[in-house]
């Protein structure tokens, strides 16, 4: 009776017995058997497997070597994102020093002289009116540091004329006059033709000296920031 597992000619029906070097040979190429010294690649199989990288893969793979950079193009290592951070919260910080401080200054500098209030007052050209409350200490000022205000008059709402002053202190300041109205209610300004003036708070000499140094320092932050700045800028391009 003729075998179910062999064919007429006494092969096997279902497979082929693999010789002893065949067996070897597919052994190696599933990695169960380490290849032979100077062997060559089996058929079909990646000829780096099995050993260790040579000189010519460093150059298809980046990272075959220790400390090797990545090829362009590629992200950035954790150092390269922290000095990108560090230029970019450089700049944010110079910007701050450039625009928002000084404007912190100055703002606190003309609250500090003008009693807090450095948007108060009524610009007139010429000749106008504006209501001033009595015994609130009230100035002149002029836009222009030629203008003539020794050649203005105040006139209260009786039609009196308003004595003003320039304070001590305020030599410095020719477009600049004081006065103090003696009732309340409205006040005509006339001066000579053209001339732009504001009416408003009077300004405290004694806090000339701190609001200076406020103005200063509004300067040393301006150019700082502008330096600190520029640094951050250079450090965001030169890692972007």
């Amino acid at each position: 009776m003729p075998s179910p597992y062999l064919d007429d000619d006494g092969e096997p029906r279902y497979g082929r017995r693999a010789s002893p070097e065949e067996l070897a040979a597919i052994r190696r190429e599933q990695g169960i058997d380490a290849p032979a010294a100077g062997a060559p690649p089996v058929g079909g199989a990646d000829s780096g497997a099995g050993r260790a990288p040579g000189p010519g893969d460093a150059e298809d793979n980046p990272y075959a070597r220790r400390g090797a950079r990545p090829r362009p193009g590629g992200a950035l290592p954790p150092g390269g994102l922290r000095r990108r951070r560090r230029g970019r919260r450089t700049l944010v910080v110079g910007l701050i020093l450039l625009i928002v401080v000084p404007l912190v200054l100055l703002g606190g500098a003309m609250a500090l002289v003008l009693e807090g209030s450095p948007s108060a007052g009524t610009a007139l050209t010429g000749s106008g009116e504006v209501y001033l409350d009595a015994g609130v200490a009230s100035a002149l000022y002029s836009l222009s540091a030629d203008a003539p205000l020794s050649e203005c008059s105040i006139t209260g709402p009786t039609g009196q004329a308003v004595t003003t002053e320039q304070p001590a202190g305020a030599g410095d300041l020719p477009s600049y006059v004081s006065f103090t109205p003696p009732a309340t209610g409205r006040y005509t300004v006339s001066c000579p033709t053209g001339t732009a003036v504001v009416v408003g708070p009077a300004m405290r000499m004694d806090r000339l000296l701190p609001a200076s140094f406020m103005i200063l320092a509004a300067l040393g932050s301006g150019i700082a920031g502008l330096v600190v700045g520029a640094v951050g800028l250079v450090r965001v391009l030169r890692r972007g």
